[in-house]
């Protein structure tokens, strides 16, 4: 995904890259050059989200099929700016919006749209979520512009996750779960783990807390973070 040059799909038996921009005059185009999230699913099936024109799925050669919010429509996408996709199961996705977390149901092709903060009817604060985490034991983590979130989807409530004093970890970028079951969080404000047994957070010291973005893991199990300005 670019940001502005649409997609690129890389065959490694030719060494070539097909290239799919947006189409204004096509409906089964890409919806848009600006993708900023990915996800092949269980179903291998691909998935991609843009930063103002909704959700795309692949379907074939230059072919897509494009999903957005209608005002009109209750159950459709409830809002176009797509942060981070996730499976749920064979026949739902989940999907974070800069308003609300929306459950895709891939048959019907309706979007249901749960709220950390139903009250606020815009697109701020804990209603712009930005990632999704599912984790080895089905729990369902969400990071926002207010901190993360475990949401039950059956109890469809949203817990919020806090320092023991009660503080927000600040605007998650990043979120992963190691090979031990910790939860990390990059945020804004600095590096946390949530332990893999309660839900007290801890925070990590580091050179430079200031523009953390990624967190990932590698197959040897060591932690890595990305800095907008210092490095990894």
């Amino acid at each position: 995904g670019t940001w502005g040059g649409g997609a690129n799909l890389y065959d490694p038996a030719t060494g070539i890259f097909n290239h799919f921009v947006h189409d204004p005059e096509r409906l089964d185009s890409l919806a848009s050059n600006r993708v900023q999230s990915f996800l092949n699913d269980a179903q291998d099936q691909v998935w991609l989200g843009t930063y103002a024109d909704g959700l795309n799925r692949y379907i074939a050669d230059d072919k897509f099929e494009q999903f957005s919010n209608n005002p009109d429509v209750k159950s459709s996408l409830s809002h176009n700016r797509i942060w981070d996709i996730e499976d749920n199961d064979d026949n739902s996705l989940w999907v974070a919006t800069s308003f609300g977390l929306n459950l895709f149901d891939k048959k019907e092709k309706t979007f249901t749209h749960f709220f950390p903060t139903p009250e606020n009817k815009t697109p701020t604060g804990a209603n712009e979520i930005r990632n999704i985490l599912k984790t080895k034991l089905g729990k369902l983590f969400v990071g926002t512009q207010l901190g993360p979130f475990e949401f039950n989807p059956q109890k469809k409530e949203f817990t919020p996750i806090t320092t023991v004093t009660g503080e927000s970890l600040g605007q998650i970028n990043s979120m992963i779960e190691d090979h031990e079951g910790y939860i990390w969080f990059v945020s804004s404000s600095g590096i946390y783990r949530l332990s893999n047994n309660t839900l007290e957070v801890e925070k990590l010291t580091l050179e430079y807390e200031s523009g953390l973005r990624i967190v990932f893991e590698d197959s040897s199990g060591i932690i890595w973070v990305t800095n907008e300005v210092h490095g990894i």
